[in-house]
């Protein structure tokens, strides 16, 4: 009889978490690997079109000792970026720390930001992508950039960009970006 008691309290418990928890939306934990880059670009990929280039560098860090850097110099563009897999319906929140000291700043057009596009086996989604706020000019010390975007029917994986362009020939500068975050709930 003891022990009838115990499991129909176990099983009254689960059914109470069941519902407690399904009330709530489900947020997984951050997907991002190698959020500071101290594993140097382990994870991220380094991609450049035109007049632009990436490294890991450790004169400039938010957190631990090193930070990912994007240089412009000309008309380009290009980025570090992590691929995380995705559901449609989910809700990504993505933040970074990015500091554009004015010793390299951005000038003549140049702009930097964070950014997440969505794919799926056949390549960008024509729904888009969404960017933070764009840094075009020096920063006073390390702010940080936020995106909020829910994923679009059909996409399968998220791309987490860390992102640099210039549109005149004379574009130059150099931004740093640190310490990602990224939270995935459920949309529910």
């Amino acid at each position: 009889m003891k022990n009838k008691r115990l499991a129909l309290g176990v099983f009254c418990i689960f059914i109470l978490l069941f519902f407690i928890r399904g009330a709530s939306p489900a947020v997984a934990e951050d997907l991002i690997i190698n959020k500071g880059f101290e594993d140097s670009d382990f994870e991220w990929y380094n991609w450049n079109d035109g007049e632009s280039s990436g490294s890991i560098e450790s004169s400039e860090f938010h957190g631990g000792s090193v930070s990912a850097c994007r240089e412009i110099y000309g008309v380009g563009m290009g980025c570090y970026g992590q691929i995380v897999p995705v559901s449609p319906g989910q809700t990504l929140e993505i933040s970074a720390w990015a500091n554009n000291p004015p010793s390299d700043a951005l000038t003549d057009s140049a702009e930097a930001f964070i950014r997440v596009e969505f794919w799926n086996d056949s390549g960008p989604l024509g729904s888009g992508h969404t960017e933070s706020k764009h840094i075009r000019d020096a920063t006073e010390g390390w702010i940080r950039l936020d995106v909020k975007a829910k994923v679009p029917r059909g996409a399968t994986e998220a791309r987490v960009l860390a992102f640099n362009k210039g549109a005149k020939p004379f574009s130059k500068g150099k931004i740093y970006f640190d310490d990602f975050e990224l939270v995935i709930s459920s949309g529910q």
